[in-house]
């Protein structure tokens, strides 16, 4: 390393500095990036990213100095005064250049601040909405694909992620018309459980929120289960992919009640599933040995309510008529040798 280099390096740590100590400070990152503005920011960001470093000690520089940026913009969005909406929208339109039509360094720089970041949530909200409208309903020939970046930070906010998922034509655009890689996929399906299963969106089933996400949930169960892809998706968590069965696992262990329903045709009120999507998204969730796990829990959380008055599940009883659902769909698992199958049932029921 020349002397200039050193220097330059030198520099850039003492400014690393100051940098880390004031990024979390909401006035001063508020006003960093107002001064910058949205085109500022990301190409401050480009500048820094850009080059391949000389040295570890150059490297880890340039990791620090870029992940305190995005730390400053987490914080300038959730700062008081902060004009947020203004600000998301000029990083959208800003990414949407290229330079010389050939390359996408602002939509990178763009695509880096959205790994899971704790955004406010105005601010999240408007970039959503706005790569939504860019990478959904226009025809987008970048060779960066923000989206999966977004679905990471939107799993962190779940009002912002309910809101989402459940606009107009999303759920259908995203959970079953999208081509995902598998990273994708399962940021996508983490956003999912975030909308649908926190506490503070459900505890109350008729609240706005309550009824929106059982609607999403409703809605979701059917378009993955019909997904063109669903059977590599089986394969892929059979496989191991631990995220796409446990994620799967995690909404339906929370609407068991509506599972149930579906699989008793019974007070068909509150079911909200058909038959023949649930038991292949079942199916996903029991594909893996966490998921596997999950659900069993999910099914004997739900017993619990409904067990006999000699601690006996009653025969005929909804809850039975649950055990042999799923007791039938690990029979009938096509992705598990015969051997296999004979051996999670038992696991299964012994689980009881």
């Amino acid at each position: 390393m020349d002397r200039e280099t050193d220097q330059l390096i030198d520099e850039g740590e003492q400014f690393l500095w100051q940098f880390a100590r004031w990024s979390s400070n909401p006035a001063v990152a508020r006003r960093f990036h107002e001064s910058l503005g949205p085109a500022g920011t990301l190409s401050v960001l480009v500048k820094w990213a850009r080059g391949t470093p000389g040295s570890d000690r150059e490297a880890a520089l340039q990791m620090a100095l870029t992940r305190n940026m995005r730390v400053s913009m987490e914080t300038a969005s959730r700062s008081a005064g902060f004009g947020a909406v203004a600000f998301a929208h000029g990083l959208v339109e800003e990414s949407a250049r290229t330079e010389g039509g050939t390359t996408d360094f602002a939509l990178q720089a763009l695509d880096f601040l959205l790994v899971d970041s704790d955004f406010g949530s105005t601010f999240l909200t408007t970039i959503a909405d706005e790569l939504d409208v860019r990478h959904r309903r226009h025809d987008s020939a970048t060779r960066v694909d923000p989206m999966p970046s977004l679905m990471t930070s939107l799993r962190r906010a779940p009002r912002v992620a309910l809101d989402f998922l459940a606009g107009q034509g999303r759920a259908p655009a995203y959970l079953h018309d999208r081509d995902w890689d598998d990273t994708g996929f399962d940021a996508l399906l983490a956003v999912l459980v975030s909308a649908t299963t926190s506490a503070d969106l459900i505890k109350d089933p008729l609240s706005q929120t309550g009824r929106k996400a059982t609607a999403l949930t409703a809605s979701a169960i059917g378009l993955v289960a019909a997904r063109t892809d669903f059977e590599r998706l089986a394969r892929r968590a059979a496989q191991g992919a631990n995220t796409i069965s446990l994620t799967m696992a995690r909404v339906l262990a929370t609407y068991m009640a509506d599972v149930g329903s579906t699989v008793a045709d019974s007070d068909t009120e509150h079911g909200i599933f058909a038959l023949e999507p649930l038991s292949r998204c079942v199916r996903l969730a029991l594909a893996s040995e966490a998921g596997f796990n999950e659900m069993r829990m999910g099914v004997a959380d739900y017993q619990i309510d409904m067990i006999g008055w000699d601690g006996q599940l009653e025969a005929g009883s909804t809850s039975a008529q649950v055990e042999d659902f799923f007791v039938s769909i690990l029979q009938g698992d096509p992705t598990k040798t015969e051997a296999e199958r004979h051996a999670r049932v038992e696991a299964w029921k012994a689980a009881d």
